[in-house]
């Protein structure tokens, strides 16, 4: 059978406040029964995109070999599975033709070419969402599900309404997706695929949740989460961890609302898609928004703001709260231009709630400023969504609080009550007992299961006293037997084991010291004392820190004058020359990027001399360097040359990964580093303005201002060389 394309890359993003409700994986890809041909076909796909005339001439070669008209109709259909738009495009068009022809002529496997055209349509659907042409995708695919019913493939009718209803929930059609929903969930209970019904349960939460049916959304969320937990699918469990954290939040309980987003960020964290803890965080943020604590929650923004990806519904969503923060602290021109910039990045494919949460905040900016007429637009086109979709109860009580609050300003009076009645309607309609009920019972469960532990603890117990007491009369008549026997053998077992003890304890010892010598050569000190205390350490923001990048100047073409060996023997004399460099300033190393070196000042106490240091260290590996490099040259040997950079500010650190975990710091002060090290020269030290203004009054360093410089990616920055007097 032939291959299939996913509408979208799985996205565990799709949560809570964010409304986007994007596809997931099921595994349900089809692929034809001749492994020869598919070896062909696959290296067909690869080369296709770089040489399309080869590409054709290929297929016109596997077309010939083909043996059966089958045989050749799944050829094509696989091709048609490409990530390539165009080629994806070419090949499903080619399928379907193909299966019109075979069926035209009678062909007699008539039910595996319906199964093939069905492959060749839901491509082609793909190929139209991934251009943005939902609508048109959407008929596609749903003909490709048409045909799949038709042949009673039951597989591939539940893989393609997995996907259908996914769409049509972001496309704000939520009880159209609840029937393919239910048909999906019967499947996969009666297949007892586990991972399925887990991602079904999330779907049917996150419609009701939509539908305002919170309690029934729990019930889902709690499925999911007992699925999620049996599978180890962490990306899942985070995200309806993060989805029960809304509706608690939508309850008045933002304490257990909180504990809830943590708990799915840390989650996602642990997931292989840690970028998307950014929406819990920025969740975090509108709560600490809406209790008007605004400080911390630009914290949030800004640790969610280091994780998110700006093509996702979660960066629109990070804008707008960001706005909202800005508007509540009275920075009525950074919110507009916010929640500009988060219409702005709005298109079709943008799930329904997000984009009325966008224009909404946008109209409140709006109404803030006195514009009101420009945010009665905003607000009536947040309606014109809310009325031809299904949007969630938070989206409408927000539009409802923009019209009551324009037309509070600008009349009539009567419509400006209407709204915001309908305001307090649509909170009020949030709180009911169904979903308390369920709330309650989520909790409930959770002391159950602790107070069975205990119980069982303390049953345990009790058996253990009434044993002891049965056996207590026989081991006292036994003790003048056998006292001087066990006196004997306890004394011999007793200085044995306590040789072994002695020794393991010894050995412990090592094995702990050589650990914590390990932790503490590839974590900061403070950071290594709270992972071995705690297990974990948190993410911090740091306002002030150094970042100094290296990077070899023609180091390719020296890499083609070396060996393998002899290549990574010179980095490795290089970078241990760093590393002592490093330790005699004080500053930390963070990681080494094949022939880049990056280190940072500042991130373990900052200190108010952490940038000279940097600076100063920098000039030693400049130093040695040049000296290295005369002495491989009196050898008639080739040498590295060397650009550092240096800029100051403030980053997000922390540590990434599960295994083989490592430290690291995320924001813009490092891409501008990185820039100043690229924009530097060979044998200088780059530095930015805002180093420049930490060490200006530094009497053994000089600088040479160079004006304005071009940075990819920056525009035109100031840069500095600076240099140190002996």
């Amino acid at each position: 059978m032939g291959q299939r394309s996913n509408p979208a890359e799985l996205d565990p993003n799709a949560n809570g406040m964010a409304d986007q409700m994007t596809l997931v994986k099921t595994g349900h890809l089809r692929r034809p029964s001749a492994p020869v041909a598919y070896v062909l076909v696959t290296t067909l796909l690869i080369s296709s995109g770089a040489n399309a005339q080869s590409s054709d001439d290929s297929l016109k070669l596997l077309l010939a070999r083909a043996r059966t008209p089958l045989e050749r109709l799944e050829l094509v259909a696989h091709l048609s599975g490409s990530d390539d738009v165009d080629t994806m495009s070419k090949y499903a068009h080619v399928t379907v033709r193909l299966a019109d022809s075979l069926l035209a002529h009678g062909y007699a496997e008539d039910t595996a070419v319906l199964i093939q055209k069905g492959n060749g349509l839901w491509n082609i659907g793909c190929q139209f969402t991934k251009l943005g042409s939902q609508d048109s995708g959407l008929v596609r695919m749903e003909q490709a599900v048409e045909l799949w019913t038709r042949t009673g493939d039951k597989a591939d009718v539940a893989f393609g309404n997995a996907y259908l209803s996914e769409l049509l929930i972001s496309a704000g059609h939520v009880r159209e997706a609840l029937s393919r929903l239910n048909v999906c969930l019967t499947y996969h209970r009666e297949a007892r695929d586990s991972i399925g019904m887990m991602n079904d349960h999330a779907a049917l939460g996150r419609a009701r949740d939509v539908l305002g049916d919170f309690a029934g959304a729990l019930d889902h969320y709690s499925a999911a989460l007992h699925w999620g937990e049996r599978t180890a699918s962490l990306e899942v469990v985070a995200r309806v961890l993060n989805n029960i954290a809304v509706i608690y939040s939508q309850q008045g309980l933002q304490d257990t609302a909180v504990n809830y987003f943590k708990r799915a960020a840390d989650t996602y964290g642990r997931s292989p898609f840690p970028h998307a803890a950014g929406k819990p965080l920025t969740n975090i943020a509108d709560i600490l928004c809406e209790q008007k604590r605004y400080e911390e929650a630009l914290l949030y923004c800004a640790r969610g703001s280091a994780l998110a990806r700006t093509n996702e519904d979660g960066y629109a969503d990070l804008l707008v709260t960001k706005a909202s923060i800005h508007r509540g602290m009275g920075g009525l021109d950074s919110a507009l231009a916010l929640a500009g910039k988060a219409v702005s990045s709005l298109d079709r494919s943008t799930g329904v709630s997000t984009r009325v949460r966008a224009h909404v905040e946008y109209g409140l900016a709006l109404c803030a400023k006195g514009f009101t007429k420009q945010a009665l637009e905003q607000a009536a086109l947040s309606k014109a969504i809310s009325d031809s979709t299904d949007v969630d109860l938070s989206g409408r009580e927000r539009m409802a609080y923009l019209f009551s609050e324009i037309y509070a300003k600008t009349g009539p009076a009567e419509l400006a009550l209407k709204y915001y009645k309908e305001h307090q309607a649509l909170i009020d309609s949030v709180h009911n007992d169904p979903t308390a009920r369920k709330l309650r019972y989520l909790e409930l469960r959770k002391q159950e299961i602790t107070d069975s532990l205990r119980s069982a603890a303390e049953s345990l117990d009790v058996a253990r006293v009434h044993a002891d007491e049965m056996s207590s009369e026989r081991d006292r008549k036994r003790l003048l037997l056998f006292g001087g026997v066990s006196m004997l053998i306890g004394a011999c077992g007793l200085w044995i084991r306590l040789r072994r003890t002695r020794k393991g304890k010894r050995e412990a010892e090592r094995e702990r010291d050589l650990s914590d010598t390990l932790l503490r050569n590839i974590l900061p000190g403070e950071i290594a004392e709270e992972l071995k205390n705690t297990g974990g350490a948190t993410a911090r923001d740091i306002d002030q820190v150094s970042i100094l990048f290296t990077d070899f100047k023609g180091f390719t073409q020296l890499s083609e004058q070396l060996t393998t060996q002899e290549l990574v023997a010179e980095i490795d004399i290089c970078f241990k020359a760093f590393d002592g460099i490093l330790a005699t300033h004080g500053i930390e190393k963070i990681k080494t990027i094949g022939d880049a070196y990056m280190a940072a000042g500042g991130l373990s106490a900052p200190l108010r001399n952490s940038a000279r240091d940097t600076v100063f260290a920098a000039h030693d590996m400049q130093e040695f360097m040049q000296r290295y490099k005369a002495e491989r040259e009196g050898q008639g040997k080739p040498a590295f040359e060397m650009r550092v950079g240096i800029h100051t500010g403030p980053v997000v650190a922390g540590i990434v990964g599960v295994k083989k975990f490592q430290y690291d710091i995320w924001g813009d002060t490092v891409n501008i580093a990185s820039r100043m090290e690229s924009s530097g020269e060979v044998g200088q030290v780059n530095i930015s303005e805002a180093t420049l203004a930490l060490v200006s009054d530094e009497p053994s360093l000089s600088f040479t201002p160079r004006g304005k410089v071009q940075a990819k990616g920056k525009g035109e920055l100031e840069m500095f060389f600076v240099h140190r007097d002996r």
